[in-house]
């Protein structure tokens, strides 16, 4: 029976079963109150919707551009990962998206090649 101890826990609370008549006493409302929004079957509230006023992410001012164009365009490349590295072929060593139109060499110094 010590083996038992070890074993996880298991839950025994009982399902709350409502709707199931008056005499349960979770019949006719079903623990959901009377009315309101949250009484109706579906009646479930969107995370972040603050009941018709202008959500909080809407009333905060955007600063700023988000990310630069070019750093999405950008690959970066550390070429100390890398033996014999050849900046000729970069191209066909590499499998670099065709969206991008640079590749950022880090060899110490920083160095932009354009590939188109």
């Amino acid at each position: 029976m010590n083996f038992l101890s070890s074993w996880p826990k298991i839950n025994n609370k009982r399902m709350k079963r409502v709707g199931r008549g008056q005499g349960s006493g979770r019949g006719n409302y079903c623990c959901r109150g009377m009315k309101g929004q949250k009484s109706r079957s579906g009646g479930s509230i969107k995370p972040g919707f603050e009941g018709g006023q202008t959500v909080i992410w809407k009333r905060t001012p955007k600063r700023g551009m988000g990310v630069s164009i070019k750093k999405r365009l950008t690959y970066y490349i550390n070429s100390k990962l890398y033996e014999n590295f050849d900046e000729t072929n970069i191209k066909e060593n590499f499998n670099i998206p065709h969206y991008c139109k640079y590749v950022r060499i880090f060899n110490g110094n920083k160095k932009i090649i354009k590939i188109r």
